[in-house]
């Protein structure tokens, strides 16, 4: 059967829609790191190989009986250890506190930061509770919130930004002193800072069972994946030398420009999801397609599938 999958890639209220066949893989029997293996696929065929359907593990074990290889290689799936940003418009940082040795990266789920009263960040487990730390604008004054009682992190995110403007973003040292002056406690407070965690090198999103898979990674310091004949996926320093799968999916593109336009700005990306798919499937229903649809929509690296644009389009 063939299978047709549409990856969405949206920004600024619009969508490019890419038409393409079912994954196929091919098996590279030359041992590199992860990042030299990446480059090579990159430069050969496509990417390092994602595998997110039963369908998917199918075909990368056909071409392991190809090869008659059953043993372990990498694929796309890593850390992603260097994109720690702000939660108030996934700014950049280009002010730093680090303690010493941070961030760690420890295990897995070591993503988001928190303030102590020392006057440095340190990585924690976003699942702990902590008192936090909020931030809203008022008439271009900015004013800081010490908030109890203690939330996960993305409860505080939730909550700084349903009541005030954010978590706390800090630029500088003047800032760091304002909110250390807040503080009652020694054992920190969550800020604004986080990053993202295991991903594929080619932005496809993580499935459910890659999610699950990925949660089941916490080797201290290994950040790249590989998987094995069954497909299950371990964790490995990246400096590690394995064969590598490739992705060798031969891309048929066309492109569907959908505008979005909304009357209001609390409108959820959920929910800008569910209206722009009811577009995709009257655009789909006038097309002939032999085999079933697969719709996949495509984050952007702020873990978002529509930006937000204010003014008309």
């Amino acid at each position: 059967m063939k299978q047709l999958c549409l990856f969405i890639l949206s920004f600024l209220g619009l969508l490019s829609v890419a038409l393409c066949r079912h994954r196929e893989y091919i098996l590279i029997k030359k041992l590199k790191t992860w990042t030299d293996a990446q480059t090579y696929c990159k430069i050969n065929y496509m990417d390092l190989a994602t595998i997110q359907t039963a369908e998917d593990l199918t075909y990368l074990q056909k071409k392991a009986d190809e090869s008659a290889f059953n043993s372990t290689a990498w694929i796309g799936l890593y850390n992603d250890i260097n994109s720690w940003r702000w939660s108030y418009q996934d700014e950049s940082l280009n002010f730093t506190k680090w303690y010493p040795g941070d961030p760690d990266n420890a295990g897995t789920g070591e993503e988001c930061a928190v303030l102590r009263s020392e006057g440095y960040w340190f990585d924690r487990y976003c699942t702990y509770t902590r008192e936090f730390l909020c931030f809203d604008v008022q008439n271009s004054t900015v004013k800081y919130y010490l908030i109890t009682p203690a939330k996960t992190w993305k409860e505080a995110q939730q909550y700084c930004r349903d009541r005030f403007t954010d978590l706390v973003t800090i630029r500088n040292q003047t800032e760091m002193e304002l909110l250390i002056n807040l503080m009652h406690l020694s054992g920190g407070y969550w800020i604004g800072l986080f990053r993202d965690s295991w991903k594929w090198s080619d932005r496809s999103n993580l499935s459910l069972s890659n999610q699950l898979a990925a949660d089941s990674l916490n080797g201290e310091h290994e950040n790249c994946a590989t998987t094995n004949y069954y497909g299950n996926f371990e964790d490995w320093l990246c400096s590690t030398t394995f064969y590598f799968y490739c992705n060798t999916v031969n891309i048929k593109r066309q492109f569907v420009r959908v505008q979005v336009n909304s009357s209001t700005d609390n409108m959820s990306d959920v929910e800008l999801q569910r209206l722009v798919l009811q577009k995709l499937q009257q655009i789909l229903s006038g097309l002939m397609v032999d085999g079933e649809v697969t719709l996949t929509w495509r984050k952007q690296l702020n873990g978002k599938v529509f930006q937000k644009r204010r003014g008309s389009l």
